[in-house]
This record gives C-alpha cells, sequence and structure tokens, in this order.
C-alpha cells in the first residue's frame, strides 16, 4: 500500500503514515458500505430527524441559557428559518403563537434537511454506478 501511494505522490511514506491511511481508508469503506446498504428515503429520513434534533436541543439553548444570543444559532437552523421565511409567512399573515410556530419551524427543519440529504444521496450514488462502469 505505501509503495502505491508513494508512486502516486512521488514521496515515501513512513509506517505511521501507511497505519493511518489504512485506518482511514477501512473508516470510508465502511462508511460507504453503510451508506449502500441503507436506502436513500431511510438515511434521508435519519438526516432528518438528527437535524430536527440538533435544531431542538439548539433552539432550547438559545431561548433559556443565551436569551436569543446564541452564536451559530442562524447557521443551525438554517432550514427551518428559511421555511418560516419564505412557505409559512406569506400563508399566515397574521401573527401565530409560539407553539404552532415551533412546530412548523421543526417540520421544515426536517423535511428540507431530509430532501437536501435525499438528493445528495442519490447524486453521490448515480456518480458511483457511473465512475463504476
Amino acid at each position: 500500500m505505501a509503495n502505491a501511494l508513494s508512486m502516486k505522490s512521488g514521496k515515501e511514506l513512513s509506517d505511521n503514515d501507511s497505519k493511518l491511511h489504512g485506518r482511514v481508508l477501512c473508516t470510508y469503506q465502511s462508511a460507504t458500505t453503510a451508506m449502500s446498504q441503507l436506502n436513500t428515503m431511510a438515511l434521508a429520513g435519519y438526516t432528518g430527524l438528527a437535524a430536527l434534533v440538533v435544531g431542538l436541543i439548539s433552539f432550547a439553548i438559545n431561548w433559556n441559557v443565551y436569551g436569543g444570543g446564541m452564536t451559530g444559532y442562524e447557521i443551525l437552523l438554517f432550514p427551518g428559518n428559511l421555511t418560516l421565511k419564505y412557505v409559512w409567512h406569506p400563508l399566515f399573515t397574521d401573527e401565530i403563537n409560539f407553539w404552532p410556530k415551533l412546530v412548523l419551524h421543526s417540520l421544515g427543519q426536517f423535511s428540507i434537511v431530509s430532501l437536501f440529504a435525499g438528493l445528495v444521496v442519490s447524486l453521490l450514488r448515480k456518480l458511483r454506478l457511473a465512475h463504476a462502469s
């Protein structure tokens, strides 16, 4: 393995570098194997669920600990804020209460991240199939 890498890069790899590269390659192969075993919808759903949990935790921390000024809050909740601003706000022009707004925000957080993850996974699988043939 070290010889093949040294031929590509023009440098000889040490034993530690070779072992590290072997571990990274093994981790990458196990991750791609796990990704190929899950279908696209399940992977997108799990990613959306993770984004929903991260969004709710960061919302709670921002609301209770920081009082509305947490750094990175806008980045973590960008998908939910995007749907609130461009989807739900035009539909509900009147001010709505806190809990319905939180539900709509969470729905947007989950759906946008799931949709994006599904598109990325589908694209990566198509590219991998095209590259294999």
